[in-house]
């Protein structure tokens, strides 16, 4: 559902049915569904409206509840559980194919309340530097990405959220993996001029992926086939970027912590892509 004025997304009925399985009944029968339903979307409210927690509607119920469970939720990484069994299933319906990936990366500018996390409590899996650096658009993070494109079909398969200042290529490698370990490695792997390397295509080839990357003017050894059919549908993956930054809560970071601004980022993945 969305409001006019300050959007709220709620989970259509369909939507809340593909996720019921991975949600445990808490043993009061019939309770836990439909509690757990209502902090999904009071999350969904949080994520599109990009307001203070406290600040939410009544209807949700009591706000720590909601912050409680999206917290515990997120370091427990169930986003990204759910991002992982949808994606197989879209895999098995054909959905998924093997041809065609595209990386990208955005750098998301830090909201002031990003700031002054934890020195001493880091939940397991936060970086050090919470993902936070200074870059020529000012303090925030960088969020690195890779989809699988077929025609004019995108869907989002693995994020990483960097500092700031880190360059696109630094995560070209890590996203390439993290698909092959969901089995879903590529012919043809394509990205603009900034991730024009030798050592990456070097990788790619070791790795059975021939990469569509254009060269730059200043390369030296420019040489070797491009497929330009295939680079074309590069600029759908930037698409995917404009769609989830309708979401306030991935278009700036207010989170503290990586994790919790990944669970939001994967979330809004969830919302617009598989459900």
């Amino acid at each position: 559902m969305e409001h006019a004025g300050s959007v709220l997304y709620e989970l259509t009925d369909h939507q809340w049915n593909t996720l019921i399985p991975f949600f445990p009944p808490n043993g009061r029968r019939g309770k836990q569904w439909k509690d757990h339903r209502v902090v999904i979307d009071g999350i969904l409210g949080i994520l599109s409206d990009g307001g203070r927690w406290r600040n939410l509607p009544e209807r949700f119920g009591p706000w720590k509840t909601i912050y409680e469970r999206f917290r515990r939720w997120s370091q427990a990484r169930l986003w990204d559980v759910l991002l992982d069994e949808l994606q197989l299933r879209d895999i098995r319906r054909g959905r998924i194919n093997g041809e065609l990936r595209a990386v990208d990366a955005s750098v998301i500018r830090a909201h002031q309340s990003a700031a002054g996390a934890s020195k001493t409590v880091i939940p397991v899996g936060e970086p050090v530097d919470h993902a936070l650096g200074r870059s020529q658009g000012g303090f925030g993070t960088k969020v690195h990405l890779i989809a699988a494109i077929e025609e004019e079909q995108v869907l989002p398969l693995a994020v990483i959220v960097s500092p700031g200042q880190q360059h696109e290529t630094q995560q070209l490698i890590p996203l390439a993996e993290a698909v092959a370990i969901k089995g879903m490695s590529p012919e043809k792997l394509a990205g603009d001029k900034t991730c024009s390397a030798k050592w990456i295509r070097e990788y790619l080839l070791t790795h059975g992926v021939e990469p569509v990357i254009p060269h730059q003017k200043n390369e030296p050894g420019r040489r070797g086939p491009f497929d330009r059919e295939s680079y074309r549908w590069r600029n759908l993956i930037e698409r995917v970027f404009d769609r989830l930054k309708w979401f306030r809560r991935v278009a700036a970071r207010y989170e503290k912590l990586t994790i919790h601004y990944a669970g939001m980022l994967n979330l809004a993945i969830l919302y617009r892509f598989f459900l």
